[in-house]
């Protein structure tokens, strides 16, 4: 059998204290249950920039700016290979609340605790990068 390989782009959104805004999977669902950083899979003809943009406002209604590629890491699961780009993002509004549309929850968590977050395997190079870029090692 072939595996599917699937482009994943997803947005790391730093506040201004610092803190991550992680989301978790709705239950059912692919690694549901898990935390993650809001994203999804890249469409056709549609940039990771672009993708990020439109999961923001499809998962938690929020209007982000995309920053620097913190990374692109790729892991096999059983059900297929994913890539994963991740961006520094940034709030076009800082008046903006998180909305939960398409998660099951939503907090706000620091760098220094980054590691403890249940996220799907495929995210654990991801979260060593991000720390190490937010001083969490401290």
């Amino acid at each position: 059998m072939v595996k599917k390989n699937v482009e994943i782009a997803v947005g790391v959104l730093v506040n201004s204290g610092a803190e991550v805004l992680v989301t978790k999977r709705k239950e059912g669902g692919e690694l549901g249950g898990y935390w993650e950083w809001p994203g999804g899979k890249v469409e056709a003809g549609e940039s990771g920039e672009a993708c990020v943009v439109r999961e923001f406002g499809e998962e938690v209604g929020l209007d982000v700016v995309v920053g620097d590629l913190i990374g692109e890491v790729e892991h096999e699961y059983d059900f297929g290979v994913v890539r994963i780009r991740a961006y520094f993002c940034g709030m076009l509004d800082m008046g903006q609340a998180v909305r939960e549309i398409g998660v099951a929850g939503h907090r706000w968590v620091g760098p220094e605790v980054l590691r403890d977050v249940r996220f799907p395997e495929a995210n654990g190079e991801l979260v060593e990068i991000v720390v190490r870029r937010l001083g969490g090692d401290g």
